[in-house]
């Protein structure tokens, strides 16, 4: 008798069950072959739904053969580098992962890749933007995603999303295609270079519009960095914030961001907003706190030679953070700028994070995530089909 497979989706969670749901129904439209068990779980946020749930419910129907696809957008996120270790497999970067071994007691498992540069994905981001598009040869595209100041899983991240940026300009025609983190926060600092700091206007200014049934005037939109306009963009966003738990507190912290507050503490407001872990935005708070180089110890106080590594991982944690965005200064002129989110699902940081970080820039934003969309379940469907395919071979095995 044959080895009997089964595949677990893992994605982060969020308290919002309408997120959940979104994801539910994504898996559930995955086709696969009869007798292959598929089951969602999550890093958090859902209880009785938790990874190690989903380990014991393949495994209680006889599952031998496990694949693990991460619902993730990228290789780089530190919440996939932690499922990867607990599984058994070394670190992406240099980190010691946050998760506790998983208990598997049978199945080999073999661990897949998230989504990173993904052309089905450019596909979806492609048909989400056109509806803002109205002369692409004269306008420029912005992908923003989440991020990570963590050495090596930044750069993870930034090649990805370039890679993913220039499939899309390549599909709509754009002029040229930029992107920006949201840790560290590069979205200002690149807006500002693809707008040639233009000057931020305080008047004529049309509040946020995220609404896909009023794609004929999302191409106008206008955020503006004037109080008034920006308390209109709040209101817009703030029945989106209470289905996702978020109170008004929490909204003014991320508009504060954008005022010179201190945006470690925004982020941090964010994602616990989004149930995502709260060591990241804690890193991102001690990395934008560490000493400058004018602050430098004494000679007495300098690291001994065994600390050499040590201190080189922190100069290039630091290097990671310090740098906000790498656009040429020359390119092809454009007439606007289109702005694409790199999420999952809608959020508070599509719906409240972006709009505060751009605050005063004019670009065209329509705030649409990865889901619902039907490409999700055909990428997964791939993915999974592939592993099928190559005996249990397209991801990592552990």
């Amino acid at each position: 008798m044959g080895l009997k497979r089964g595949v677990l989706v893992i994605s982060h969670g969020s308290p919002d069950a309408e997120w959940v749901r979104l994801v539910d129904e994504a898996v559930s439209a995955v086709r696969l072959p009869d007798g292959v068990p598929i089951v969602s779980s999550f890093l958090e946020c859902v209880e009785g739904r938790l990874i190690q749930d989903g380990i014991d419910e393949l495994e209680s129907r006889g599952v031998d053969e496990m694949y693990v696809l991460p619902l993730f957008v990228s290789s780089g996120s530190t919440h996939v580098d932690d499922i990867r270790q607990a599984f058994g497999l070394p670190p992406t970067a240099h980190r010691a992962g946050e998760l506790e071994p998983f208990r598997v007691r049978r199945a080999r498992v073999t661990v897949g890749m998230p989504i990173d540069d993904d052309p089905i994905i450019a596909e979806l981001i492609a048909d989400n933007v056109r509806e803002l598009s109205t002369a692409p040869e004269r306008e420029a595209l912005l992908l923003i995603a989440h991020g990570s100041r963590e050495r090596g899983l930044n750069r993870i991240w930034r090649d990805g999303m370039r890679n993913l940026a220039a499939r899309v300009r390549e599909l709509c025609g754009f002029a040229r295609a930029e992107t920006a983190m949201l840790l560290p926060d590069q979205a200002a600092c690149v807006m500002r270079a693809l707008t040639k700091r233009r000057a931020r206007g305080a008047s004529g200014a049309v509040a946020h519009s995220a609404d896909a049934a009023e794609s004929a005037n999302a191409a106008k939109v206008i955020h503006a960095s004037n109080a008034t306009n920006t308390a209109d963009a709040t209101e817009a966003t703030k029945a989106a914030d209470a289905a996702n738990g978020v109170d008004e507190a929490e909204a003014v912290k991320a508009a504060d961001t954008a005022n010179g507050v201190d945006e470690a503490e925004a982020v941090k407001a964010a994602d616990a907003a989004n149930g995502v872990d709260e060591a990241e935005a804690v890193k991102a708070a001690d990395v934008a706190n560490a000493p400058k180089a004018t602050d430098a110890p004494e000679a007495t106080d300098a690291p001994e030679a065994t600390d050499a590594p040590k201190a080189a991982d922190a100069a290039n944690e630091a290097e990671a953070a310090d740098v906000c965005c790498a656009v040429p200064a020359a390119g092809p002129e454009t007439d606007a700028v289109i702005v694409a989110p790199l999420f999952l699902s809608r959020g508070y940081f599509t719906n409240t994070v972006i709009p505060s970080r751009l605050s005063g820039f004019e670009y065209r934003y329509n705030g649409k995530a990865l889901l619902p969309n039907p490409a999700i379940s055909r990428w997964m469907e791939r993915q999974i089909g592939t592993w099928l395919g190559d005996g249990g071979q397209p991801g990592k095995s552990g």
